[in-house]
């Protein structure tokens, strides 16, 4: 539950939506909704599950559609929910917690030391 991962805007879009739907849903649903393309969508849910805040499970075949294969659904855990929350609200405080970090170059140009 450690994995950390940046809270890029493809993956604040795919965040919002599954917090929006609630629920349990597939890639193409996710996709539509979040209105990115399933290879930037894909990955994003592999490291929210890698990370714990989000379960996937394979859906039955479609018995009308035999050939179309099966989907993989996304959840959303109790923790994962409550991470996911506490990320979008506060990307402002991540990006000043970053450049409050970095070094400030000095008169001659060359960065501070601490």
């Amino acid at each position: 539950m450690g994995t950390y991962f940046r809270m890029t805007r493809a993956t604040r879009a795919v965040t919002e939506t599954l917090l929006a739907m609630g629920g349990r849903h597939y890639v193409r649903e996710i996709c539509d909704a979040a209105d990115v393309p399933s290879g930037v969508a894909c990955p994003i849910l592999a490291r929210m599950e890698r990370a714990g805040w989000l379960t996937s499970e394979w859906g039955d075949v479609d018995p009308e559609n035999p050939h179309r294969p099966r989907r993989r659904y996304y959840t959303f855990t109790p923790t994962g929910r409550e991470m996911a929350l506490f990320r979008l609200a506060r990307p402002s405080q991540e990006k000043s917690a970053c450049l409050a970090t970095s070094a400030q170059p000095s008169a001659s140009g060359v960065p501070a030391a601490d």
